[in-house]
């Protein structure tokens, strides 16, 4: 990230506009936040703007119209790559979860919503908002699939 946010710095001397374009939101699961620090680092007095993006899981969402949460209750968002163990505490704590990036324990989470009883309530959005945008309410039918990574 030093050299990237070297030539960021660089560019802006040069007085040149640069952006850094991610997918969702910037602040949440972006690799975005390693290069303004590194651009903070070199030069403190450059102003890293950023503008809000939709995160996946808050257009997932809107794409199936329900909430994730509502009133006083929880959400948790995490990589499912903290593993199942992770998985089955945080149901306990928490009223909703979003699970990004399932694909290498696509099949070890159904299991684990079927042992809880709560499969009927998950559904698996993949892509939203593009063209191969796909949505599914019976997320048993997953089951073997090799799913992408977005």
């Amino acid at each position: 990230w030093l050299h990237a946010a070297t030539l960021t710095v660089e560019r802006l001397a040069d007085g040149q506009d640069v952006l850094f374009l991610v997918e969702g939101d910037a602040s949440t699961y972006s690799t975005f936040g390693h290069l303004a620090r590194a651009v903070r680092q070199l030069q403190p007095t450059i102003v890293v703007e950023v503008i809000p993006g939709v995160s996946s899981y808050c257009a997932s969402a809107a794409r199936i119209a329900q909430p994730m949460v509502e009133a006083d209750e929880a959400l948790a968002v995490l990589p499912a790559s903290y593993g199942v163990e992770v998985v089955d505490r945080m149901l306990d704590q928490f009223d909703s979860l979003v699970l990004l990036k399932i694909k290498p324990m696509l099949d070890e989470l159904l299991d684990l919503l079927e042992r809880r009883g709560i499969v009927q309530h998950a559904v698996y959005v993949e892509k939203v908002g593009t063209p191969e945008e796909r949505v599914v309410r019976n997320v048993l039918s997953l089951r073997d699939e090799t799913v992408p990574y977005l």
